[in-house]
């Protein structure tokens, strides 16, 4: 498999960096795996990647790695904010984003620790 150095997600392109050990965890992978960046609003603005069994609602954007991963793009802010307690996830809803184009991500960077893809970006 080439490694993939970046993705497309609506006509722009995000550099991306898989190590070495995403590139053979992808490679082995039985069942899809769908990546989730997502913007999070909620008293401060965060930042999380995500790895769910199927793709996120309402994704912005997705880009297709192989017929195994699939990468997509989402804002959603909370309801409430509980800065203190961090423990609970909190009720989120998604952003419509009129321009998503200026809120995607301008990096991708996935590993492969513990038995579970990790990542973050940058906007």
């Amino acid at each position: 498999m080439n490694r993939p150095d970046h993705i497309m997600l609506l006509d722009h392109v995000i550099p991306l960096e898989l190590s070495d050990r995403a590139c053979r965890a992808m490679q082995a992978l039985s069942l899809p795996v769908h990546i989730d960046m997502e913007l999070y609003y909620s008293c401060l603005i965060g930042k999380r990647v995500n790895v769910l069994p199927v793709p996120p609602p309402h994704s912005v954007a997705v880009a297709s790695l192989s017929t195994k991963m699939t990468i997509g793009f989402r804002a959603v802010a909370t309801r409430t904010c509980r800065v203190g307690d961090q423990t609970h996830a909190l009720e989120a809803e998604v952003i419509p984003l009129p321009r998503a184009e200026r809120y995607l991500p301008k990096w991708l960077r996935l590993d492969y620790a513990d038995g579970s893809f990790c990542g973050e970006f940058g906007v």
